[in-house]
């Protein structure tokens, strides 16, 4: 076979559709297992947010005793008497918790133990 424009054409179109087709995610790959870590609510009737700022939807409340948290990230700032932080604790059902009701965290850090987002 010669070596013409419409041959290398043709071998550059199934090159990229090749290429399409492996870059695409294997259909049998499972999701990622969530990891649930259990923690302590200290306080009673903690508000539970949609997002992680006192000023999103409440969907709930927790508190006090056991939860299970999925991750942390950085949110509003919250303070409650000498407690105060910025970092928040998401739990399985997508809602957020701030984690100075969280036993264990210091003021303005993250809870130990618990995975950042």
């Amino acid at each position: 076979m010669k070596n013409t424009p419409l041959v290398r054409r043709a071998a550059l179109a199934a090159g990229a559709a090749l290429l399409t087709v492996s870059l695409a995610p294997a259909a049998s790959a499972a999701a990622p297992t969530q990891v649930r870590v259990p923690v302590n609510v200290w306080a009673s009737d903690v508000n539970t947010h949609a997002d992680p700022y006192t000023t999103s939807p409440v969907t709930g409340q927790v508190g006090p005793g056991a939860i299970e948290a999925v991750c942390q990230a950085t949110g509003g700032s919250v303070s409650y008497g000498s407690y105060y932080n910025y970092w928040w604790a998401q739990l399985d059902n997508g809602s957020w918790v701030s984690d100075i009701f969280i036993s264990g965290g210091n003021n303005d850090e993250p809870v130990p133990g618990i995975p950042f987002c």
